[in-house]
């Protein structure tokens, strides 16, 4: 009996271990058919499809750096263009700010009602943050480009200083972190070592600093006390996302984190312990388009995202355009 038994259980594994046969061939059908498949951890979440809201401009522009301002009006950048523009409640279109031979990549609201941003130079080998005073103000530099960061995102906390991402490194090779810049102008490495920091918030309470990986695909949480100091056994990854994307990223009142996933045309939503409890689509990805979902806003007083995109130069849309979709919950006010 016990020899019968045994090799029952080793034909049972051999069958479990065996893999399952569904077809002759492969082809380019259902999943495959897509350039961004999602991945199977991931489709069975909450998920709805982002409508149209805003055509910018047909010409391939990047866009970035989407922020509200307290009356509802957003501002993103336009990379390509070298300027911020802004989207009125109405859906006006305007140029808010246009920089001369600077990239803006990141923006937003200081407590004094400035518009931060960070900028890079064409090549992208050096970037500084500017801040500006109102539509067509003159730039003022704030952190230099002698300072040797380059900033690509930035948030304000509620005594007035604010983080940046600063995007140096690669896949192979760390340079960057997440870097806080106090009221006072003191400037304080606080997560270093990062393989090109990009996407950079903080939870409701200023406690958890949040920050994506871009070329190692990775979500961070850092619980910090005033603001720079690591709380011990309080930093780590809660995700590793699959494919290339991990970018811009907001947090919503309930303190909910939503990633931008740059070439993917999606949103991942994460609770605030790092779980994922949502996706927003953007049309048209399964067949290439709207890929370059670099970026979000969600209103501070609505339950609504907006999110930037563009179209890759293999895709036969040259849009860029500007999308909307229901959110959890409201977003924080701008400033803090």
């Amino acid at each position: 009996m016990k020899l019968f038994l045994a090799a029952f259980s080793c034909l049972v594994l051999l069958a479990l271990a065996a893999p399952a046969r569904a077809a002759d061939a492969f082809s380019y059908e259902g999943r495959a058919a897509t350039p961004a498949p999602i991945p199977l951890s991931e489709q069975g979440l909450q998920t709805v499809e982002a409508e149209p809201l805003k055509v910018v401009n047909s010409e391939r522009h990047i866009l970035e750096g989407a922020v509200f301002d307290s009356a509802g009006n957003l501002y993103f950048c336009d990379v390509t263009g070298g300027k911020v523009q802004k989207l009125t409640p109405d859906n006006e279109l305007s140029d808010y700010v246009v920089l001369d031979g600077l990239a803006p990549c990141g923006l937003a609201f200081g407590p004094d009602g400035r518009l931060f941003m960070a900028v890079k130079n064409p090549e992208g080998t050096a970037g500084s943050i500017l801040a500006v005073a109102g539509e067509g103000g003159r730039p003022e530099v704030v952190v230099g480009a002698d300072k040797g960061h380059l900033p690509n995102d930035l948030v304000f906390d509620g005594k007035g200083g604010f983080y940046f991402s600063d995007c140096k490194g690669s896949s192979t090779v760390t340079g960057g972190g997440i870097v806080y810049v106090a009221p006072d102008g003191t400037v304080t490495t606080v997560i270093p070592d990062m393989a090109q920091a990009n996407g950079v918030a903080l939870s409701p309470d200023d406690a958890v600093i949040w920050a994506t990986e871009y070329a190692r695909e990775q979500l961070h949480k850092t619980t910090v006390r005033d603001s720079t100091k690591l709380v011990p056994f309080r930093s780590h990854i809660p995700y590793r996302f699959t494919g290339r994307g991990p970018d811009s990223m907001r947090v919503d009142a309930d303190g909910n984190v939503y990633v931008a996933m740059m070439s993917q045309g999606r949103v991942l939503i994460f609770n605030p312990n790092g779980f994922p409890i949502g996706q927003i689509l953007l049309p048209g990805r399964d067949e290439g388009k709207n890929l370059l979902s670099t970026s979000l806003a969600i209103h501070p007083e609505k339950k609504e995202v907006r999110i930037v995109t563009s179209n890759p130069a293999e895709s036969a849309s040259p849009d860029a355009a500007i999308f909307t979709a229901p959110a959890f919950a409201p977003g924080l006010k701008p400033g803090k």
